[in-house]
């Protein structure tokens, strides 16, 4: 009789180690998943900071082109009206 009850007993304390392996295996992985799924989203956002900073160079050179144009035309009139 107190045999089978220390055999139920370690059963049982090896049921609940075996069940708490597997709730915190299942944990690590949710947290696994959801840490990817944060690096993702932090690489894309810096993705998207980094394409914004090479269009910002085109686009003040761009302006920057204009305005240079516009004023060599703004001289040349002025001085053919001279």
């Amino acid at each position: 009789m107190v045999e089978n009850m220390v055999v139920i007993f370690n059963f049982s304390l090896i049921l609940i180690c075996l069940i708490g392996h597997i709730g915190k295996t299942r944990y690590d992985e949710y947290r696994r998943k959801n840490m990817l799924l944060e690096l993702k989203q932090k690489a894309s956002e810096l993705e998207t900071k980094i394409l914004r900073a090479q269009m910002n160079p085109h686009f003040i050179l761009t302006h920057l082109t204009r305005s240079i144009i516009l004023f060599l035309k703004m001289i040349k009139i002025m001085l053919q009206s001279t």
